[in-house]
């Protein structure tokens, strides 16, 4: 079963000028493909417009990484929750993209 994350995306351009795009599973794997590093949850969060329900969007999280498209930080701790990508995270987003699906 798959889970889609129906929300809007504001990517900031060097200009600072803002473009929404429709929020999918390729979108969020894409924000932590760009940064190539942890993110925390609430960082990515942020990212989004209109921003998710906190808890609902740390569930997505969640599911991605037990989906293995997501890792935690070794040192994940209360107060301190990171992800980044995967390889398999990495593969899954190359395939939606040439698959055109999201």
């Amino acid at each position: 079963m798959y889970h889609t994350l129906a929300c809007v995306l504001t990517l900031v351009t060097p200009h600072h000028l803002a473009k929404a795009i429709q929020m999918t599973k390729s979108h969020v794997l894409a924000i932590f493909l760009r940064s190539g590093k942890f993110l925390r949850p609430d960082d990515v969060c942020n990212l989004l417009r209109p921003v998710p329900d906190r808890r609902s969007f740390y569930s997505y999280l969640g599911r991605l990484r037990r989906q293995g498209l997501l890792e935690r930080h070794p040192n994940s701790r209360r107060g301190y929750l990171a992800y980044r990508l995967t390889p398999r995270g990495q593969a899954r987003l190359e395939y939606l993209r040439r698959s055109g699906t999201n």
